[in-house]
């Protein structure tokens, strides 16, 4: 009985260590989509108020800082669609969560009728 139990344990420990290893690194690598949206946001914003800033004819310095911004808001663009799978790393993380608290509380209860029937087992024997 008490290999079953040490068994038990065992395997919930190493469960347990495997999804916070999942969920740490999803976690990072969330924070860093967000950090990236962040940042396109930003660049958004400030395209926008250069845009309401700029003369009506613009000059060829501005044609080119025009042309620069439009190419790092389609990189900033790209970079919000590879946040996407990030987000979705995360939802994953938040449910895998939600499975490590139930398979604990479910290993908790088997440990606890577990240890219950082994008394009860003693009992019989005395």
């Amino acid at each position: 009985m008490k290999k079953i139990l040490v068994g038990f344990i065992v395997v919930s420990l190493a469960l347990n260590i495997f999804l916070w290893r999942q969920v740490s690194n999803q976690t990072s690598q969330l924070k860093s989509a967000q950090a990236s949206t962040d940042e396109t946001e930003e660049l958004r914003r400030q395209n926008k108020e250069l845009q309401r800033h700029q003369a009506s004819e613009p000059t060829d310095g501005d044609t080119r800082e025009l042309i620069r911004l439009r190419n790092q808001v389609g990189l900033l663009r790209k970079q919000a669609g590879d946040a996407e799978p990030l987000r979705a790393q995360a939802a994953e993380a938040a449910r895998l969560r939600v499975q490590l608290a139930s398979a604990t509380q479910n290993l908790a209860s088997a440990e606890g009728a577990l240890s219950d029937a082994a008394r009860g087992i003693n009992n019989l024997r005395q």
